[in-house]
């Protein structure tokens, strides 16, 4: 490894050292009490080299709430595939992503602190619900262009298919009502969302 190579490396490790201190620290700790001193005992590292990364505390929970969304371009739905596939393969990964422990906890977290903090629920609608919306969106747009799906209001659409595969799930995790949701469970929901929304929207 070359010695640049190897001062990126280090540098990428502090710096994801830094974003899981700061996760773990909210979620102990709750969005107010948590400090940038607390996330750099946490971290092992020094305040110098927290700020060297990240400007405030502010920032460090938007890269947090990345972390836990894990949105990518790749996630676009590809609307040249039939919808059946196209949605299953998202609503798939979503659901994995947003029902896992981790996040339940943050969104938690957003729900009870979301008041006195109002900049948090920005950041966690915008990097999560927000996104996925507007990819939704983007998808339902093109699908409808291409004679694929009928589709007058792509946001509506979007909407519509975030409330059917997000709001019951939802329920059972925000108030506990069930044990963590099987991977299995996850996959047989992701269909049964899939094929109620195409029944509205199949061309």
């Amino acid at each position: 490894m070359t010695e640049q190579k190897s001062g990126q490396y280090k540098t990428s490790r502090a710096r994801e050292r830094i974003v899981d201190a700061a996760l773990t620290e909210f979620l102990a700790s709750g969005y107010g009490a948590t400090t940038i001193d607390g996330i750099v005992a946490r971290a092992n590292a020094s305040k110098a080299t927290v700020y060297k990364h990240f400007s405030n505390k502010e920032e460090l929970l938007g890269i947090v709430i990345d972390k836990l969304v894990q949105h990518h371009p790749a996630e676009d739905l590809n609307p040249h595939e039939a919808p059946e596939k196209a949605l299953l393969d998202y609503a798939e990964s979503r659901v994995k992503i947003v029902f896992a422990p981790r996040h339940n906890a943050l969104r938690r977290l957003v729900i009870g602190e979301g008041a006195r903090f109002p900049e948090m629920a920005r950041l966690y609608f915008k990097h999560g619900p927000g996104r996925s919306r507007r990819q939704l969106a983007k998808y339902f747009q093109q699908a409808n262009r291409l004679g694929k799906m009928t589709v007058d209001d792509p946001e509506n659409a979007a909407d519509i298919f975030q409330g059917i595969l997000m709001h019951a799930l939802y329920q059972r995790t925000l108030y506990s009502v069930s044990k963590q949701i099987s991977q299995k469970q996850l996959k047989l929901h992701a269909r049964m969302a899939v094929e109620k929304f195409l029944q509205l929207y199949r061309s």
